[in-house]
């Protein structure tokens, strides 16, 4: 059987959650999904969250955000790594990141840095506050839970403000260990065409 999204090539800029959880269905209805993970980072954050059913450094929560795709370590803070990145887009369909709002004009993931060598592809962004705005720069902190996994903060607060526009999110708030699982759940794929076709995104 072929998928419906087979022959669809994808590069994911992503780390963590949102933006995994949305290639996640790309990767699941048959695209090829290329994920690029910060090498001086140890790559994707969400590696060092547990559970770790699989084995040591095996985690269930990366594993289960990030199936069916392909991975690549690409430092993209150097100028070589922009340029591996900008050789890859030109045989690519699509380009999404969910980093922080300043960073993607930094790492070279705009369409005005790629259409010169793929005017075709298309740029997706997720963050918590949008990329320009007084809180473009706002980092979702992260702060360690007593086993000394990542534990993100300011999630549901900032992904709700930047879709409504509430501008009441000032201050991290600490979410519980059921929240995560939570806030996944609430956004779903009707979530993208509803921005795609007229959605405040």
């Amino acid at each position: 059987m072929t998928l419906p999204l087979a022959g669809l090539k994808v590069i994911a800029v992503e780390q963590y959650g949102a933006g995994p959880w949305g290639t996640l269905y790309l990767a699941d209805l048959g695209a090829e999904v290329v994920k690029i993970e910060n090498p001086v980072e140890g790559g994707d954050v969400g590696r060092s969250v547990g559970p770790h059913f699989f084995g040591p450094h095996d985690s269930h929560f990366h594993q289960t955000f990030n199936r069916n795709k392909k991975s690549m370590t690409l430092n993209l803070q150097a100028a070589e790594g922009r340029s591996v990145l900008a050789d890859l887009a030109r045989g690519r369909d699509a380009v999404l990141d969910n980093l922080r709002g300043d960073l993607a004009p930094k790492l070279g993931v705009t369409y005005g840095q790629l259409k010169d060598v793929n005017p075709r592809i298309v740029c997706a962004h997720l963050s918590a506050y949008g990329r320009d705005g007084p809180r473009a720069r706002t980092q979702v902190a992260r702060q360690r839970s007593p086993d000394q996994h990542p534990v993100e903060v300011a999630l549901v607060v900032g992904e709700v403000d930047a879709l409504l526009g509430l501008g009441r999110a000032t201050e991290p708030v600490p979410l519980g260990p059921g929240d995560q699982a939570r806030d996944e759940r609430e956004h779903q794929p009707g979530d993208v065409g509803q921005r795609r076709h007229g959605g405040r995104c």
